[in-house]
């Protein structure tokens, strides 16, 4: 057990960037397969799609999410340290997801949709 966790301590700074990059793909992919009544064998090529989507809509505004999202994420980095690993990887997660959506409703103040 020991060992397991001196890995999760070497390598806990990668887990919410993968959690965030790859995870909100995922919230879109369960939210269109609902919404549309999609058959489980389309999943994967969804997410694809979805994860492609979420990869090329980086302009301006994507960067202000991404610059936003991550800067969060640095965030709770920093509120973290010195914790138990499982908050030292909770805490820069639920910051950054928390910096996605400020991100973009800042978006939608300059674009003036808001």
């Amino acid at each position: 057990m020991a060992n397991a966790k001196e890995i999760i301590e070497r390598i806990w700074w990668i887990i919410p960037p993968l959690v965030i990059v790859f995870g909100i793909p995922l919230v879109y992919t369960f939210k269109e397969m609902m919404e549309f009544s999609q058959p489980m064998n389309l999943f994967i090529w969804c997410y694809g799609k979805n994860l492609f989507e979420y990869i090329r809509n980086f302009t301006v505004l994507g960067g202000i999410v991404a610059i936003l999202t991550f800067g969060f994420m640095g965030i709770g980095y920093y509120l973290s340290r010195k914790k138990g690993a499982s908050l030292r990887i909770l805490i820069p997660i639920i910051i950054a997801l928390l910096g996605y959506f400020v991100s973009h409703v800042i978006a939608l103040l300059i674009i003036g949709v808001a």
